[in-house]
């Protein structure tokens, strides 16, 4: 008899914490449902070509606060955000120098910024250019491909890649 109760007793307790659970599953929908949804804050293509050239510029100067502005842009999916990142991580600008850290980035963007490069654009030229210089990620050092995109990306204006072809003419 008494084992009856016990087990009645515990078949009692286990509807009670069911339909416990069950009306704090209900409260809990009804706070979400009333708390404000909150996007994640993405930024419009204007945003990030203004993050982009930021972090170009000041990667330029050797300045550290370009690792924020890479970072920014990279958490944006930027493209060229993510070779810049590679850059301050390898050169340690804002950052501590990790180059695995800088590989892993460098391999991760290379092949689209090639791509965009032998479509035409002058930007990812001159950073094409410096992946094969320097042999960034798992990429061999080519001088003479650096020196191809350098010079694509100079025909285009950019005077960067001119001081990149005078380091050649100086060799």
């Amino acid at each position: 008899m008494e084992e009856l109760e016990v087990k009645e007793l515990e078949a009692a307790e286990t509807k009670e914490e069911a339909k416990e659970t069950e009306v704090s599953q209900e409260v809990s929908e009804e706070v979400q449902a009333e708390e404000p949804k909150q996007e994640e804050a993405v930024l419009d293509e204007e945003a990030l070509q203004i993050i982009t050239n930021i972090a170009d510029k000041l990667v330029e100067k050797k300045d550290p606060n370009s690792f924020y502005f890479a970072s920014l842009g990279f958490e944006n999916k930027q493209l060229f955000c993510t070779h810049l990142l590679g850059y301050c991580y390898y050169k340690g600008l804002g950052v501590e120098k990790n180059l695995d850290d800088a590989d892993l980035l460098f391999n991760s963007c290379f092949y689209e910024i090639h791509k965009l490069a032998d479509e035409g654009n002058s930007l990812a030229q001159y950073y094409t250019g410096f992946h094969y210089l320097n042999g960034y990620g798992k990429l061999d050092r080519d001088d003479d491909e650096a020196f191809d995109y350098f010079a694509m990306s100079r025909l285009q204006g950019n005077e960067r890649a001119q001081v990149q072809l005078f380091s050649y003419a100086e060799r």
